[in-house]
């Protein structure tokens, strides 16, 4: 099938705007400030941002895996590129919150865990199986943890199987998600950041985007393409009032367990029409240059949002203001995006630029084969320092 022929190809501007809505439906439903009157829910049900962004990951990724899984340097492509964009914001940030919060809070291991977890790309397991309150920094961690398990095993899935059996195979990884959810749901009630932070619990909406990445590069899609948006908008509407009804409470029996599949289905088929319309007037308002900034700064934007939320709420206290006021929501977003963009240029785009040596016509350098690797090692450098900090016996780092 030629290029041009596939919805997924290329750069698609669009989704860079879809990517902008879910951070700001991130950024909102954490900054937004908690009254004793309650939150309204749809602020409350902005994490669902965080679902849109797997289900986008899950196409773009599984698409660069599938377009590329013939190539002889496939394996190391891949993973030097992922190491490039991840790696080097991650390990900053989170290396330096290691080294810094046990300084300021001796309970550090008591509430968050060992540093490993995190540093390992784990952070999703302290608190959704051992109960866990890291800081409130450190808290988005857990579902960049669930991707990056993910895409660890997932290359070698896409290599070994063809389209068909790839497609069955996510199939087998959503419903098994599903019953993860369904027996944790069942057997620890009391706990529902185990069905929302558990790897085995989420990883049916990523495998969603999957398999939209899967579709989109076949004949069937082909065959369907005319008729698909008149199938898409109702799915979109569907699973639209099934979750305004609901609320998207995660913490009901249905939240917990359907509707996450609700919230997945719904994104993909929001995708797979946004590919659709791509270039149209119809999806003109995604590729606003601001949105499409957003979208471009969301990694940045996911992990600084928090620091900034709380940076500005130190500035207005010691001002002597209400730190509870709504007005400070675009200032908490301003300086937010401030902070992302110093992050871009200073920190993202020079490795970003590296990506290139890792493509299918060019072979490794000893250089970007040596960062990559240092890269990596991050992990094992920044693991005993913070262990260091603590002071702490070993039965406590473990845990």
């Amino acid at each position: 099938m030629a290029a041009r022929d596939r919805a997924g190809s290329g750069y698609i501007g669009e989704l860079d705007g879809l990517r902008g809505i879910a951070i700001l439906l991130v950024m909102i439903h954490r900054m937004v400030p908690r009254t004793d009157t309650g939150t309204p829910w749809p602020i409350e049900a902005g994490w669902a941002g965080v679902d849109l962004f797997f289900v986008i990951s899950g196409f773009l990724i599984a698409g660069i895996l599938i377009d590329s899984r013939e190539e002889p340097d496939y394996f190391r492509n891949f993973y030097a590129r992922r190491v490039l964009r991840i790696f080097p914001l991650f390990y900053l940030f989170v290396g330096g919150m290691l080294l810094v919060f046990p300084l300021t809070n001796g309970n550090f291991l008591e509430q968050a865990g060992s540093p490993a977890w995190y540093l390992l790309q784990l952070g999703n397991l302290p608190e959704a199986v051992l109960g866990r309150d890291p800081p409130y920094w450190l808290a988005p961690v857990w579902s960049l943890a669930i991707e990056e398990q993910f895409y660890l095993t997932f290359p070698l899935l896409v290599r070994w199987c063809d389209p068909t059996r790839l497609a069955r195979w996510l199939t087998v990884i959503a419903v098994l998600a599903l019953a993860c959810r369904l027996v944790t749901t069942a057997l620890v009630p009391g706990l529902d950041r185990m069905q929302y932070m558990f790897t085995l619990c989420r990883l049916d909406t990523i495998a969603i985007g999957c398999l939209l990445a899967v579709f989109v590069r076949s004949e069937r899609y082909q065959r369907w393409r005319p008729q698909l948006p008149r199938v898409l908008v109702p799915v979109i509407a569907v699973s639209a009032a099934v979750l305004f009804a609901t609320q998207l409470d995660r913490t009901t029996w249905f939240g917990r367990t359907l509707g996450y599949d609700v919230v997945a289905i719904g994104f993909a088929a929001l995708v797979l029409l946004v590919l659709e319309l791509r270039d149209r007037p119809a999806t003109a308002a995604l590729r606003v240059p601001p949105l499409r900034y957003l979208g471009k700064l969301c990694f940045g934007l996911y992990l600084l949002h928090r620091p900034a939320d709380t940076l500005v709420l130190a500035v207005v206290e010691r001002a002597g203001l209400d730190a509870n006021r709504l007005a400070w929501l675009p200032v908490k977003i301003a300086v937010a995006v401030g902070l992302a963009t110093l992050s871009w240029r200073i920190i993202e785009r020079p490795f970003l630029r590296l990506k290139q040596r890792f493509s299918a016509r060019t072979q490794p350098t000893a250089p970007c084969a040596a960062l990559a690797v240092g890269l990596l090692a991050l992990v094992a450098c920044n693991a005993p320092a913070a262990r260091a900090q603590n002071r702490m016996n070993m039965t406590k780092l473990l845990w």
